[in-house]
């Protein structure tokens, strides 16, 4: 998106694409392989036995990819399930530059969730004020509502009921 905005063609590309999948996390699903490294494209498409040469280069990795996605049996709605649009991806970055101040402001929750889960609190803006008025107005079930799907059926942060459970004992604690 960076390189279509340096050139001036976003409008163009807006027109003709709908948004972005990242594959690897599907990939990951069917492959359950999770290890860095372990679901490079060159080494499924060896592993699929798909013609390499030309690795490297876009058209080629496109292609690449489209038959290891083929073999993998990823169908389209899957594929559509992940993507994000224009607009997510720009508001994902405009939260980007405000991650560290985001980070900051939650390291309070720091003794009840772990780093990652307090960025992907961060990356969806949701502040400690959101989650202490979602506690407040509806318990546990306010946090699951918050952290859980949002209004498209994507998971905004997490849908693991330890993590959030283990959040709302901390909010009780503190409180009461």
């Amino acid at each position: 998106m960076n390189a279509i905005e340096k050139v001036y063609t976003k409008e163009h590309y807006q027109s003709v694409i709908a948004g972005f999948s990242d594959t690897l996390p599907i990939i990951r699903k069917k492959t359950g392989k999770r290890k860095a490294g372990e679901n490079k494209l060159e080494n499924l498409a060896k592993k699929f036995k798909i013609d390499c040469e030309g690795a490297h280069d876009a058209l080629s990795d496109v292609i690449m990819l489209h038959e290891v996605i083929n073999k993998l049996g990823i169908s389209n709605q899957e594929l559509r399930d992940r993507m994000l649009s224009w607009r997510e991806i720009q508001d994902r970055k405009m939260i980007a530059t405000k991650l560290p101040s985001a980070m900051r402001k939650l390291q309070s929750l720091d003794s009840c969730v772990s780093y990652n889960m307090r960025r992907k609190v961060a990356m969806a803006d949701i502040t400690s004020d959101l989650i202490l008025d979602a506690y407040k107005d509806q318990g546990l079930k306010g946090l699951v509502g918050l952290l859980g799907e949002d209004e498209n059926g994507k998971v905004r942060v997490t849908k693991d009921s330890k993590v959030i459970r283990k959040l709302f004992q901390y909010l009780q604690e503190k409180y009461k």
